[in-house]
């Protein structure tokens, strides 16, 4: 009969539920499943959205988008991006030996992994043309935290050189200068990031060298202090 063929052929159309099936897209609009019905759909997206709630800003399912994935970088930026993290590295190490604190070390391990890890990612996007956007996006939490312990450390875990004496050591000629000159770079840094263009080669150049002046401040001033 006509009306038990348009009941099979509707049956066919639905799921074990009821429910219309319609195709799932990803992210990148491709196609997943035919066979995914529309309340499974709703079901995953509340599923993920209560995961994402225990994620830090950044590493949430819907933040990959704005990960900013430059299509300029070259081979030369990327082995320069080393050397401010090694400069960094270097004197961080330094300066916390001859502190004597620990936490001042920890924090400057946080920091040289925070930049350790965006080289990794601008060598997996020009390399393999991999957005591996949380090497990336771990710099904005790994950074902070490494520069809190080591600020924090200076009032009460100091084992090795006091503060008294610390202070006198920054604050004495030309350490004071490098000292400053490493603070001015800082706010470089941020007028820098806030108004560069980051998918500007050339903006991309101008930070990394201010960058690399930077952290060659930090040093000089380190091995003066110490």
């Amino acid at each position: 009969m006509a009306g038990d063929e348009k009941h099979e052929e509707q049956a066919s159309t639905n799921g074990a539920s009821g429910r219309p099936r319609q195709a799932v897209l990803d992210e990148s609009g491709l196609r997943l499943s035919a066979d995914s019905e529309v309340g499974d759909v709703a079901d995953d997206a509340e599923a993920q959205n209560l995961a994402d709630a225990f994620l830090p800003e950044g590493f949430r399912s819907g933040d990959r988008s704005g990960s900013s994935k430059p299509s300029n970088f070259t081979v030369g930026l990327t082995l320069f991006d080393i050397v401010p993290v090694a400069l960094f590295g270097i004197a961080s190490v330094l300066l916390g030996n001859a502190l004597g604190s620990q936490i001042f070390l920890m924090g400057a391990i946080l920091g040289i992994v925070a930049g350790a890890g965006k080289v990794l990612w601008k060598v997996a996007l020009i390399s393999v043309n991999n957005d591996e956007w949380r090497l990336n996006r771990q710099f904005v939490i790994l950074m902070p935290v490494g520069l809190a312990l080591m600020a924090g450390s200076l009032f009460f875990d100091l084992h090795g050189m006091t503060l008294d004496a610390l202070a006198s050591a920054a604050l004495s000629v030309p350490a004071v200068i490098f000292l400053a000159l490493t603070v001015a770079g800082i706010v470089v840094l941020i007028v820098l990031d806030v108004r560069g263009d980051k998918m500007n080669l050339r903006d991309n150049w101008r930070e990394e060298i201010a960058n690399c002046a930077t952290q060659l401040c930090f040093l000089i001033f380190a091995l003066l202090v110490i």
